[in-house]
C-alpha cells in the first residue's frame, strides 16, 4: 500500500518543520456550487500590461506522481501564462495522483505554490504568509497519508510508526498569484471543532460562524487527523481585501451520518444553498449559506452512478451544481463516497449540455494518445472542465 512516493513524505516532513517555525515568522464549485458573493472571486491584476502571446495550445494537461514534480509543472505552465482552471487528486492504490487542467490566459504570467497542513494549529497563520506574498488559495486537495508496508518482525511496538502515517489525513492548499505581484487581496481565517468519541464539532464550529467577522465568507471544510485520536474539523473563511463594505452572511454547518440529504433540504426550504461539502469516513460534511437564490432541494447522486444516472437527473429538470469529493484510505483502491450534486429552482434555472470523458495518464501534448485528443476536441468545441473525479478512472466532467 504505497500511496505517497518518497518525494511526497519528504515534502510533507519539510512542511511539519516549516509549520513549527511558521508562528514565529507568520502572524468556482468540493461543492464550489453557490459560492457567496465575494467568495473564492478571482484577484485582479494589479498592473494589465501583458502583450498576449498566442499560445500552440489553449489547454494544457498536468498529471504528476508527486507533490514536488506536481508544482515544478504548474509553475513551467504558469511562466507560459497557463492558469489552473481545474485542480484534482486522486489515488490508484499504489500511489498518489495529481492532475489540473490549465488554459492559456493573457493576463499571466503566473506563479504557484502547494502548502500542507501537518498541524491544523498553524494553517491560518502559514496562509495568511502566503497572502501577504499575494498569493490566494484556489484548489484544496485532500489527502491520506500510506506508509510503507512494514516487514515482518519478531517484535512489534504498537503503535508503530507507520501506523501512525497510515492515520494521517489532511490537505494540501494550492496557491496562486500574478508573477512578480506581491500586494496582498486576501485574508484567511479557520475555524475548528474536535471531533471525537462523544465530541462533536458541530456546536462549536455554529457558533464560531455566527461569531465571524463581516466580510470573512467560509468556503471550504478541512479535515485534520494525526495519531490515534487526533481529529478535528475547521471551515477555511476568506476575506476580500479589495471589498469597502463587507456584507453579514448566515451559514450553516451539517455533520451527519444517515439522513444528510434531508436535512441539507430542511434548510434548502428556508433559504440556505449550498456551498461547499466533502465526505470522511462515514461522516458527510456541508456548509450552508443563506443568500439570494431560488434553489428548492438537492439530489445527492453517487459519483460512481453518472453513467446511468447524470441524463436522468438533467432531463428531470435538475440543475448540476457540483460535487461533495469524497474519502480515501489506505485500505482502498480509489476515492470512495463523491457525491454529485443536482438543485432544482423555481424558474428551472439555465440549461446546460454535458459531456464525460475519460482521461489519459498523459499530458496534453501527446498527439498520439486518443483520449487527449477528445478531450481537446470537446474544449476548444467550447465545453469548460466543470469538475474531475475518479470512478475507475480519471473522468472529466465537460459543460457547455
Amino acid at each position: 500500500m504505497k500511496l505517497f512516493k518518497s518525494g511526497v513524505l519528504k515534502l510533507l516532513i519539510a512542511a511539519l518543520a516549516l509549520a513549527i517555525t511558521a508562528s514565529a515568522q507568520s502572524g468556482n464549485k468540493g461543492v464550489q456550487t453557490s459560492p457567496t458573493p465575494s467568495v473564492n472571486s478571482t484577484p485582479e491584476k494589479q498592473n494589465k500590461t501583458s502583450p498576449y502571446i498566442e499560445p500552440k495550445e489553449e489547454f494544457q494537461f498536468v498529471l504528476a506522481g508527486s507533490l514536488d514534480r506536481y508544482l515544478e509543472e504548474l509553475n513551467k505552465l504558469g511562466k507560459l501564462k497557463y492558469r489552473v482552471a481545474k485542480a484534482f487528486n486522486y489515488e490508484t492504490g499504489n500511489s498518489q495522483k495529481f492532475a489540473a487542467v490549465l488554459k492559456f490566459d493573457p493576463e499571466g504570467p503566473f506563479a504557484y505554490d502547494l502548502m500542507s497542513s501537518p498541524n491544523r494549529r498553524f494553517i491560518e497563520s502559514r496562509l495568511n504568509a502566503k497572502a501577504r506574498l499575494g498569493f490566494y488559495v484556489t484548489h484544496i486537495l485532500p489527502l491520506t497519508g500510506c506508509g510503507e508496508e512494514e516487514a515482518e518482525k519478531d517484535t512489534v511496538e504498537f503503535p508503530t510508526a507507520e501506523l501512525l502515517f497510515d492515520l494521517w489525513k489532511g490537505d494540501v492548499f494550492l496557491l496562486e498569484k500574478y508573477a512578480g505581484q506581491s500586494v496582498p487581496v486576501k485574508e484567511y481565517k479557520v475555524l475548528t471543532g474536535k471531533l471525537n468519541v462523544g465530541k462533536s464539532p458541530t456546536k462549536d464550529l455554529q457558533a464560531a460562524l455566527d461569531g465571524a467577522p463581516a466580510g470573512f465568507h467560509p468556503f471550504k471544510v478541512l479535515f485534520n487527523k494525526s495519531g490515534l485520536f487526533d481529529l478535528s474539523i475547521s471551515v477555511l473563511l476568506e476575506k476580500d481585501l479589495r471589498r469597502e463594505n463587507p456584507e453579514k452572511i448566515q451559514y450553516k454547518f451539517l455533520k451527519d451520518v444517515n439522513g444528510f440529504e434531508k436535512e441539507i433540504n430542511t434548510h434548502a426550504q428556508n433559504g440556505f444553498q449550498i456551498v461547499a461539502g466533502r465526505r470522511i469516513g462515514l461522516y458527510k460534511l456541508a456548509l450552508l449559506a443563506k443568500i439570494p437564490g431560488e434553489v428548492v432541494s438537492y439530489i445527492l447522486l453517487d459519483a460512481d452512478k453518472y453513467q446511468k444516472e447524470f441524463d436522468k437527473k438533467i432531463t428531470s429538470g435538475n440543475l448540476y451544481k457540483g460535487m461533495f469529493h469524497g474519502d480515501s484510505t489506505c485500505d482502498d483502491i480509489e476515492t470512495i463516497g463523491g457525491k454529485l450534486v443536482f438543485a432544482q429552482t423555481a424558474d428551472g434555472g439555465e440549461k446546460y449540455e454535458y459531456k464525460f470523458l475519460k482521461l489519459s495518464e498523459k499530458d496534453l501534448s501527446s498527439t498520439d494518445d486518443a483520449a487527449n485528443n477528445d478531450f481537446r476536441k470537446h474544449l476548444a468545441d467550447g465545453y469548460r472542465v466543470r469538475d474531475i473525479f475518479y470512478a475507475n478512472g480519471v473522468v472529466a466532467i465537460l459543460e457547455k
